[in-house]
């Protein structure tokens, strides 16, 4: 019964661990995004191509990351988007990435909010993680060989 007892420690213990690390990696994606990006260049909320680059690119970046070295179980990143959502929520510059975003003459058009933007980098997540999958199956063939 001991081994028992011991085996299922290591699991959850494994398991907490690589949800904190998926959430320190939606937290460090969030303090790039939100914080860093902003004082070095403030993106206009009409320039979208930029905006979408910032996300796209910071997002794949630390998405390939965390997946490739830490934790390549998509799970654990669905399980800490909403800790993504809520720092977003609580704090970010006005009109960045075009969220809340009124312009003068094109007011009638509806700007980007909170929840569009988590959904889009929760897509890239899975994005990355497909990416990565296909790149481990990759090299263990190359293995192999």
């Amino acid at each position: 019964m001991e081994p028992l007892l011991k085996d299922k420690q290591h699991i959850v213990k494994s398991f907490f661990k690589r949800l904190a690390i998926a959430a320190l990696f939606q937290l460090l994606l969030y303090l790039v995004q939100y914080l860093l990006v902003p004082v070095i260049a403030f993106p206009d909320p009409k320039d979208e191509n930029l905006s979408g680059a910032i996300v796209m690119i910071t997002t794949f970046v630390f998405a390939f990351v965390g997946m490739y070295f830490f934790v390549p179980n998509v799970l654990y990143w669905f399980a800490t988007m909403p800790i993504y959502y809520w720092l977003v929520s609580l704090y970010h510059p006005e009109n960045i990435y075009g969220i809340n975003f009124r312009d003068d003459q094109f007011a009638y058009l509806s700007s980007t909010n909170v929840l569009t933007i988590s959904i889009i980098v929760l897509l890239l997540e899975i994005f990355v993680w497909i990416i990565v999958m296909l790149l481990f199956s990759v090299l263990r063939l190359l293995k192999k060989k």
